[in-house]
């Protein structure tokens, strides 16, 4: 599980590594970058203290990712726009209580988005499509 003690590096080769690629496959094709998904990062094998907790978010967790998500988005927004870069917490409006969203638990796991999860995030990822009938 992230905690607060044990920090976190952004890979800054890597990020720029990525703009640089759709930056030249842009031409070729309509490119949307979805940025990194905040994972739940709560312990599924302890359902009651998921419960306990409100079925909050592991705030570290969402701290980090939301981080990475910014700085992406800075280094996009620094260059030619030729890919749009969509922010996962803006698609998805993510805080604290993501977790539980309506009565579907948005994760199966620590890092993977549960089925009701996935059709959600698909709801609303369409909505923003810079293109119709996507």
């Amino acid at each position: 599980m992230f905690e607060w003690k044990t920090g976190y590096l952004i890979n800054y080769e890597k990020v720029a590594f990525t703009i640089n690629y759709l930056r030249t496959i842009a031409p070729l094709a309509k490119i949307v970058w979805l940025g990194p998904f905040v994972e739940a990062r709560v312990n599924f094998r302890d359902p009651p203290s998921i419960a306990r907790d409100a079925f909050r978010m592991n705030p570290v967790s969402l701290h980090h990712f939301k981080a990475l998500d910014a700085e992406i988005a800075k280094e996009v927004a620094e260059g030619p726009q030729t890919f749009k870069y969509l922010s996962f917490y803006d698609v998805l409006k993510v805080d604290q209580y993501f977790l539980l969203t309506g009565d579907c638990l948005t994760f199966s796991d620590p890092d993977h988005l549960s089925a009701c999860g996935e059709e959600l995030l698909g709801e609303k990822l369409k909505a923003q499509l810079p293109w119709p009938n996507s």
